[in-house]
């Protein structure tokens, strides 16, 4: 054994591997160069104890007996570290080291000098919160890393503006006039053509229109009420020649069979015969001093035309409101617009929609009209003041979790030069429409170089489109906005007018020609105006980002295991220690086949090995000045008062 232990020194001394070995067994065992050993209970932890049945110095008790069991305990450990394997020595020493020093919570008691149960209480606690750890770490990688899309959060935040820009505002009368219906169809054909354009164009009759696509006789027998109202209408006053104009036949199905050859003829061809769909909107809608009978921008009249665009939508024309002073600096009544608008609810047709009135759409001045975004349109009824007050909010997805689109960005889409949503939606349906009918619905967009192509009432009425199919495929198509803005409204409301002021004010605006009644049967009073000068933002960003990750990562190990960064780089350490003495043993382990080494070292190992028990007063120990074997130091065992060692 002995032997092998100058072997290894002799390597390791030679590859300068072990050069420090000397100041780190001396200060384990405390022992000065030539001054003996010096016991400490350091030693006793890291090299274990001694225990012997058979006490070498009898039952002398006293100080010196206790001395020299102590003395001679050291000197047994001692030899015993001497003979043990460097390499494996060292790792031990490694070892404890890291038990002793080490920030992770409980190692240190698995080193001690702890009962066996006691340790295997401290181990199972060490393996309790470190499943723990693992289990609430795996969790926030799940959130962080591994979920589709990652996990987001959203802060709300509220920004005072200085200036804020009045909302573009859109007045819409759904209901032609039923007069003006019957003049462009020539008085004869109106009240059939009114029936016809319910037929084609009101949400009441989807169901049928759908099924009269497929098969025009089933959707009659199945829809026998539709039937029946067109019989109740007399088309005996209707002469031959507008019959064949406008294909109408004795029976419903005789009608619907000829509009659908008519469908067939193309757009052109029946705009030239009895009028464009567009034209029916522009001569049945209603005209500015119409619709609006009194306006009131922040103090001033704003009758004038220059304030007012006419605008196409899916449902007509319809009247914005654009003021070339936009500019709002104070919330409340005093920068509102009022305004007082005349419905003509007794001559509405409500071809349309079921209900009399006016509809207001409510957007971002920047934004482009879209027949699709009609999320934030309000009704409103004869009869009624309103008081509606509005208020902005702002949404930003920051995340980059979401394949989307900045609003406002150009080069997305072939008919509008900035991106939105709706915008994107109206294109896909306009194309989808022209690939299928022929024809666009109105209000959608069209290439600059072609003509509009609105589809007419034959074509809207009988092509084989299943519009809802159509937009389930582009909402799937068109990627959703990373931003955008609305606005947030309070409505309140009164009757309207009071009897005292449609005796007193009113005719001071309106003549003494508007009787009360009329008034309140037709009219709506609005005063629209800014809430608040806040505007309430919404940010959408990552929950755990790269740093955010580490700290909720490094404050689980913290609480579970009392781990840090620095814990890292112990254990590394570590295991680069290690690492470093077993590539240094199996180094040794290969050069051992060497040829044998020649006669001069085997004599003075010979020799050094006879000098090794010269008396049992001298004993080798590794402690001390160690630069090889010949340097193994002496440690002389105390006499005492008689001459006994």
């Amino acid at each position: 054994m002995i032997d092998d232990f100058e072997d290894a020194m002799e390597e390791a001394n030679g590859q300068g591997l072990f050069g420090n070995m000397k100041n780190e067994l001396g200060s384990e065992l405390n022992i000065p160069n030539n001054d003996g050993i010096r016991p400490t209970s350091r030693n006793r932890s890291r090299l274990g104890d001694v225990h012997d049945d058979k006490d070498p110095f009898g039952d002398s008790g006293g100080k010196d007996g206790s001395e020299k069991r102590g003395s001679l305990a050291k000197i047994q450990q001692v030899n015993s570290f001497s003979t043990m394997d460097p390499t494996w020595n060292m790792i031990r020493i490694l070892a404890n080291d890291f038990g002793d020093q080490c920030s992770l919570h409980g190692i240190y008691a698995l080193f001690s000098k702890r009962s066996i149960p006691a340790k295997i209480l401290w181990a199972v606690a060490i393996l309790s919160m470190n499943g723990l750890f693992f289990f609430y770490f795996y969790d926030l990688l799940r959130d962080a890393v591994l979920r589709d899309p990652p996990a987001t959060t959203t802060s709300l935040s509220y920004d005072q503006q200085r200036v804020v820009h009045f909302p573009r505002l859109s007045i819409c009368d759904p209901s032609p006039d039923m007069e003006k219906i019957d003049e462009f169809f020539e008085y004869d054909a109106g009240p059939m053509m009114r029936f016809l354009l319910a037929l084609t164009y009101s949400p009441m009759f989807t169901e049928f229109k759908n099924d009269a696509r497929v098969d025009i006789a089933q959707a009659i027998a199945d829809h026998p009420e539709v039937q029946e109202a067109f019989s109740e209408i007399d088309i005996s006053n209707v002469s031959a020649a507008h019959r064949e104009k406008y294909r109408i036949a004795e029976t419903l199905q005789g009608t619907l069979e000829k509009w659908k050859e008519a469908s067939q003829m193309g757009t052109h061809a029946f705009d030239d015969t009895i009028g464009s769909t567009i034209q029916f909107y522009n001569y049945t809608g209603p005209g500015l001093d119409q619709l609006i009978k009194f306006c009131l921008w922040k103090g001033n009249d704003c009758m004038s035309p220059d304030s007012w665009t006419r605008t196409l939508t899916n449902g007509g024309f319809c009247w914005i409101f654009d003021p070339a002073d936009d500019e709002v600096f104070t919330a409340g009544q005093s920068q509102a617009l009022h305004l007082i608008m005349d419905t003509e609810a007794e001559r509405g047709s409500a071809i349309m929609h079921n209900y009399l009135g006016v509809s207001l759409d409510i957007k971002d001045r920047s934004k482009m009209v879209s027949v699709s975004d009609d999320s934030q349109q309000i009704l409103l009824a004869p009869g009624i003041s309103y008081l509606l007050s509005f208020q902005i909010s702002e949404f930003m997805d920051k995340s980059d979790t979401v394949d989307c689109i900045f609003e406002g960005s150009g080069g997305h889409l072939r008919y509008f030069p900035e991106y939105s949503f709706p915008a994107c939606i109206d294109e896909c349906l306009a194309d989808a429409e022209m690939e299928t009918c022929g024809c666009r619905e109105l209000g959608l967009p069209y290439p600059e170089d072609q003509q509009p192509a609105v589809c007419n009432m034959f074509q809207a009425m009988l092509c084989n489109m299943n519009k809802t199919n159509i937009l389930r495929n582009c909402y799937r198509q068109c990627k959703p906005q990373c931003d955008f803005s609305r606005y947030d409204f309070q409505i309140s409301f009164g009757t309207f007018p009071a009897p005292l002021a449609a005796e007193y004010n009113m005719p001071v605006f309106f003549g003494n020609d508007t009787e009360y009644e009329y008034m309140k049967d037709n009219m709506i009073e609005l005063r629209m105006f800014l809430d608040d000068m806040f505007i309430m933002k919404s940010n959408v960003q990552r929950q755990y980002e790269t740093f955010s990750i580490i700290s909720s990562a490094g404050g689980l190990a913290g609480l579970f295991t009392g781990a840090s960064m620095l814990t890292v780089f112990e254990i590394i350490e570590l295991l680069v220690s290690i690492l470093h003495l077993l590539l240094v043993r199996l180094s040794h382990k290969m050069r051992s086949y060497a040829p044998q080494r020649n006669e001069r070292d085997s004599g003075r190992r010979r020799s050094d090995k006879g000098s090794s028990g010269k008396s049992a007063d001298t004993v080798c120990t590794n402690g001390g000045s160690i630069e090889g074997v010949e340097q193994v130091q002496e440690v002389t065992i105390p006499a005492d008062r008689d001459g006994e060692k």
